[in-house]
């Protein structure tokens, strides 16, 4: 099976050569078409929407996570209520453009991913003081995190698996580390940095 969006910009580019080099009586004679090729792309919109908007999200099996579900479904639910989806799909059937489909999604991530996911994040971190630190002989964790099993290395706000090679972009370990994070971001999205 082809990749979605491989498939999604074939469909998209069919589209836009369809309503950029029809009349507006070919149109009109093949809407039908048109409507069902439109249909087909916002399926596939609304499949890599969901992949996206939860992308980094990582819930622990039967730990009790209905808050952190709760919390993203309703975060969803104003999104939604707000237009944020709408706009987003105005952008794809305007711009036949599925980055920035996603660049209009990024906001709705973003709150799902620090307002929603955060709190269940940092109930998942162990954070150390001074004296508790882990040191490792590829430096020292500040903070664990039981979710992904990987310690935080300060230095470098990067999560690293204890004697591993492995690394992981995450957020970070502390409530005031992902506001600062997430303030980053929303100043990014304004154009203020």
């Amino acid at each position: 099976m082809a990749n979605i969006f491989t498939e999604i910009e074939e469909k998209l580019g069919k589209l836009r050569r369809n309503e950029e080099q029809m009349s507006e009586e070919q149109k009109k004679q093949f809407e039908k078409q048109l409507k069902a090729l439109k249909i087909k792309i916002a399926k596939d919109a609304t499949e890599i929407c969901r992949g996206f908007i939860l992308s980094g999200i990582l819930i622990l099996k039967g730990d009790g996570s209905d808050g952190v579900i709760e919390r993203i479904n309703m975060i969803l639910a104003e999104e939604k209520a707000k237009g944020a989806f709408k706009e987003a799909s105005r952008i794809l059937f305007t711009t036949y453009d599925v980055d920035k489909f996603l660049e209009a999604l990024c906001p709705v991530h973003d709150r799902v991913f620090y307002e929603g996911y955060a709190p269940y994040w940092i109930e998942h971190c162990d954070v150390y003081n001074e004296e508790g630190r882990r040191t490792l002989g590829e430096g020292v964790f500040s903070a664990w995190n039981r979710i992904i099993g990987m310690g935080w290395i300060e230095e470098h706000n990067i999560w690293k698996a204890k004697g591993k090679d492995e690394w992981r972009i995450m957020l970070p370990p502390t409530a005031e580390l992902i506001r600062r994070e997430y303030e980053d971001r929303r100043k990014e999205y304004a154009g203020t940095l």
